[in-house]
This record gives C-alpha cells, structure tokens and sequence, in this order.
C-alpha cells in the first residue's frame, strides 16, 4: 500500500498490531490506522420496520419485526430464523437467558382472543402466554376488538415476571 491507497506517505517507518486487533502505520505523512469492522449488514424488505433487538447466547443478536409483513425472529449473525412469522412488538432477555417476545394480533371475536401474545423462548424451547382475562376483556369491549399490546417487559429479583399491556 502506498499513498495512491490511502497512506499518509509511501515511505512506511513502522507497523504495529495492538491488542484490538488494529494495524498502526508510522509514515513519514503521519499515523495511519487499519482497523475491521465488526459490522453486519442485512436487508429486509420494505414492510419491515419498528425492529426489536435482544441479545442471545455467546453474543448472538436476535431481531424481530412488527412491520405490516409477518416475520420470524431471526438471529442477525447468519440469518437463522426462529420459530413461526409473526410481529414482534418488543423484546426482553431475562437474567436466566429467556427470550420475552411480545406478539402483535389484532383478535377479531371470542374465539380470537385466545392467542399468546407473550411468547418465551428458552434452550430452543417456546412457551406461549394467554394474556390474563381482564386484557381480554378490554381488548373485546372496543369495537372493533383493540389488540393486546405488551409494551414492556422485565423480571424481578424475585424471579417475577412483569407485562405492561397496552
């Protein structure tokens, strides 16, 4: 590399890796620095927006969408899609490595109403949530049904979990 690549002069005094895995080069132009980019790039389509980000196991990122478009939560490294499509509102890891999931859907009638809208994924297992009788209740008193909306998530010391419904 020389100074048509970049470099602050073609004549290079010193190199040095560090720690971080950046490359040092003293020129007599000055200091540059190589470094790599630990970036990943992934497009999606133009009815997924409103993203939900949660860290994974051994630094895995997961993302889920609650675009106009259904889509199954996937893992951001390698693409690997999780379980059915469906709107993730929000997302919540737990201190003992559960993965929260609040699910978009808009009941329609009764029968509707019977859907998860809380989802936990752990050790590759899902545990789907009915939401409580009460929010079934208010959703189906508007007209039409409003949905459940779980607008946030946690777990305290004690092991509890907490919703807010929306």
């Amino acid at each position: 590399l020389g100074k048509k690549e970049g470099l602050t002069s073609d004549i290079v005094q010193a190199v040095l890796e560090d720690r971080e895995g950046n490359i040092w080069v003293g020129t007599d132009g000055g200091l540059d620095r190589f470094r790599y980019r630990n970036l990943a790039w992934t497009a999606f389509g133009e009815d997924l927006f409103s993203f939900s980000l949660v860290a994974g196991e051994n630094g895995d990122v997961w993302i889920g969408s609650a675009g106009t478009k259904t889509w199954p939560l996937m893992r951001v490294h390698d693409s690997k899609v999780f379980g059915e499509p469906i709107r993730v509102m929000n997302a919540y890891r737990d201190s003992g490595g559960t993965i929260w999931l609040s699910v978009w859907h808009r009941p329609i009638d009764q029968e509707s109403v019977s859907y998860h809208p809380l989802v936990g994924l752990e050790r590759g297992q899902i545990t789907r949530i009915s939401p409580a009788e009460e929010a079934k209740r208010l959703s189906l008193s508007a007209n039409p049904p409003d949905p459940i909306i779980i607008s946030s998530i946690t777990r305290d010391k004690s092991g509890t979990l907490w919703i807010s419904i929306g």
